[in-house]
């Protein structure tokens, strides 16, 4: 799928569904970004422009995403708090976050690129905000750790220095790491590492079973450490023989580097 035949869609799902909004300059800029950063991924041209009439403000559209997508947001707040009172109010932060400008910006349902369908990036951006309610009736909670700034009782004097020297550039080699998945897959990291969801409740999410939920997880880390280590090789042309110890602990601690590296935040 590339730029031209996806704008070339979107205007003909405009043309067919006239209540959906024309795509504009801005609209085709951010596919044409999406694209550029995956040319294999396959938008949901519908609820791409979905989603922009709700940043409209356009009252068809936002009554189709009361419709239809507001009812799995529901589901989603109540595996946080059942209690009525509290999906109530989680329901008011889904929508004054996602649909109403905030200090000049963007509503955040811009955000979406349409990598999957927009229930499910809504399910997962409201169950993050239901969290930050939830968090906020605690009166807060502790700041995700640093990875590579924390000691490590087992690791020998050479290599603790040798980590320090190379913490900076592995907070940045992890952002590379990071930035080659693709946003649901981030989302999910977050959920599980940030806002402790457990592989039940991410597989309820999702319609997985805990075990595949595992394995997804187990993958995803894997990545991160083999992007990381070529990250770490391309931008500053570390040796392998030089990196392989200090990799071998940073894998151990990949959980550790993705809080600190995507936690606490509203999501992508």
């Amino acid at each position: 799928m590339n730029a031209t035949d996806v704008e070339r869609d979107l205007r003909l799902a405009h043309r067919r569904q006239p209540w959906l909004p024309a795509p504009d300059a801005a609209l085709l800029a951010r596919v044409r970004e999406t694209l550029a950063r995956d040319p294999r991924a396959k938008l949901h041209l519908h609820d791409l422009l979905l989603a922009e009439g709700c940043a409209r403000g356009d009252a068809r559209a936002l009554a189709e995403l009361e419709r239809v997508v507001m009812p799995k947001v529901k589901q989603a707040i109540s595996r946080v708090d059942a209690s009525a009172a509290f999906v109530d109010e989680a329901l008011q932060a889904v929508r004054s976050r996602l649909l109403t400008r905030e200090g000049g910006g963007e509503p955040r349902v811009r955000q979406y690129t349409g990598e999957g369908p927009l229930v499910n990036w809504a399910r997962v951006a409201s169950m993050r905000i239901a969290l930050n309610v939830k968090r906020a009736h605690r009166g807060g909670s502790d700041e995700p750790s640093g990875d590579l700034d924390e000691p490590l009782p087992s690791a020998s004097p050479e290599l603790a220095l040798m980590r320090a020297n190379l913490a900076g550039k592995f907070k940045t080699a992890l952002q590379d790491a990071l930035a080659t998945l693709t946003p649901a897959d981030r989302n999910l990291l977050r959920l599980h590492f940030v806002d402790g969801l457990s592989l039940d409740e991410l597989g309820a999410m999702v319609g997985a079973h805990k075990s595949t939920m595992s394995r997804r997880l187990a993958k995803l880390q894997e990545t991160l450490v083999d992007e990381s280590r070529a990250a770490l090789q391309r931008r500053w042309g570390i040796r392998s023989r030089e990196l392989s110890s200090v990799m071998k602990l940073f894998s151990q601690r990949v959980e550790l580097s993705v809080r600190g590296a995507l936690g606490p935040r509203e999501p992508d």
